[in-house]
C-alpha cells in the first residue's frame, strides 16, 4: 500500500529493450534487485546523457529533489547488484509512466522551458534555471535565441 499522495507522471524517452542483467560466475540463482523505470530513466539522463539535476528534472517533469532521489536510489541499487553479484531487473514500479515523443536533448529542453517561462508562470523555477543553464553553454545559445524568436 502506497503512503502519502500519488506520484506524478514521470516521463521517459522509451522503454528499454533489455530489461534484465545477470552476473556470470556465481553458482546458483543470485538474488535480484528491482530497478524501477523512473529510476532507470533518471540514471540514464544523469550519468549517461550527463544532464544536470535541473535538466533531468525538466525532462522527466519532476522537481529537482524528486529527480535527485530517483538518481540516488538507482545508483544504490546498481552498486548493490555489482558488489553482491545480484540480477538487475528493470520493471515499471508504482509510478505512472508517460513516454516522450521527442528525445530529451539540451536544445529540446531549452525550447520547452522557454515556452513554459513565456507562458506567464513566474513561479516556474525549473524552467528559468534550465534557460539560464542553456544560455551558459555556447552551443545552445543559438537554440535559445531561435526559441525566443531572435
Amino acid at each position: 500500500m502506497q503512503k502519502g499522495r500519488p506520484k506524478k507522471v514521470r516521463f521517459i524517452q522509451k522503454i528499454p529493450i533489455v530489461r534484465q542483467f545477470s552476473p556470470r560466475g556465481k553458482a546458483g540463482r543470485p538474488d535480484e534487485v528491482i530497478l524501477h523505470m523512473d529510476e532507470f530513466e533518471a540514471l540514464k539522463l544523469s550519468d549517461f546523457q550527463t544532464f544536470s539535476q535541473a535538466e533531468g528534472a525538466l525532462a522527466m517533469r519532476l522537481s529537482r529533489a524528486s529527480f535527485g532521489r530517483a538518481v540516488r536510489e538507482a545508483r544504490r541499487k546498481i552498486a548493490d547488484a555489482l558488489v553482491n553479484g545480484k540480477i538487475i531487473k528493470i520493471q515499471m514500479g508504482d509510478a505512472q509512466i508517460g513516454v516522450r515523443q521527442k528525445e530529451a536533448t539540451r536544445a529540446n529542453l531549452a525550447s520547452y522551458s522557454l515556452s513554459r517561462a513565456a507562458s506567464g508562470r513566474p513561479d516556474d523555477l525549473v524552467a528559468r534555471e534550465v534557460v539560464r543553464l542553456a544560455e551558459s553553454i555556447p552551443s545552445l545559445v543559438t537554440a535559445v535565441k531561435l526559441a525566443k524568436g531572435h
